[in-house]
């Protein structure tokens, strides 16, 4: 039973640490979405319409950015848990060799590198997509006729800033996009996990490439010539022939 438990708790501290890293980007989609909804906003007319290369191009650019930003954190995530990684290879070695449990400041085993926590990230990140593409675009008109009004505008106003960077563009160009604002869903699933195991990699090699520099400095410091001691007193000098 403690096994179990301390098994599961593992696993749910771990499945904390994949949420907590998938807040920032998410709130960049979010802030993404919002910016998307101004730009066609403010170039809509009086009936709503807005010009089709209008809201291509402001997707496009509101989507990049998103996704770039997504890019990047997974990137220094990955990094950060391969340090970690790094750290809990040496406790184990050391558990295994000496028998004594290292203490490293800092280290975390949940904060681990494993190659499919950046697809976790980014099922975190995507949520909302599936949620409004595939619940209120298939579910919405018995949504909205089971809620009051105010409930069902303040659910779709919350979609919207959370999936709108997936669902609007499609919505204002007139096209069957529930389907189709889902798939986009994989986006930040497959960018999360890639860049997550390209930053572990790429803080692999830059440890690599410190350490080989260390080892021919040392390498180099040992093939110096040592000072030859002549048995003088300390503090002196031999002296030099004419």
């Amino acid at each position: 039973m403690n096994g179990f438990k301390k098994k599961a708790g593992a696993f749910f501290r771990t499945l904390r640490e994949c949420f907590v890293h998938s807040l920032v980007p998410l709130f960049m989609y979010l802030a993404m979405s919002g910016m998307l909804l101004v730009v066609i906003g403010r170039k809509a007319d009086e009936a709503g319409n807005v010009a089709q290369g209008t809201v291509l191009t402001a997707s496009i650019i509101c989507g990049l950015i998103a996704v770039a930003y997504n890019a990047v954190m997974a990137w220094g995530c990955g990094g950060t848990h391969f340090e970690q990684l790094v750290s809990g290879n040496m406790k184990r070695r050391s558990a295994a060799e000496l028998g004594s449990d290292l203490t490293i400041t800092g280290y975390k085993a949940h904060k681990e590198y494993r190659p499919w926590k950046g697809f976790v990230i980014g099922l975190f990140i995507a949520w909302p997509v599936l949620v409004a593409g595939l619940l209120l675009g298939n579910y919405q008109a018995e949504i909205l006729a089971q809620t009051t009004p105010k409930a069902a505008g303040v659910l779709i106003v919350i979609f919207t800033f959370l999936a709108g960077w997936a669902t609007m563009p499609f919505r204002y160009l007139n096209a069957p996009h529930w389907g189709v604002s889902a798939t986009l869903a994989l986006i930040p699933v497959i960018v999360s996990g890639v860049f997550y195991i390209v930053g572990a990699y790429s803080r692999r090699a830059s440890v690599a490439k410190k350490q080989a520099l260390a080892d021919r400095k040392s390498a180099e410091q040992a093939q110096k010539p040592k000072k030859i001691n002549y048995g003088g007193l300390p503090g002196t000098k031999p002296k030099k022939k004419k």
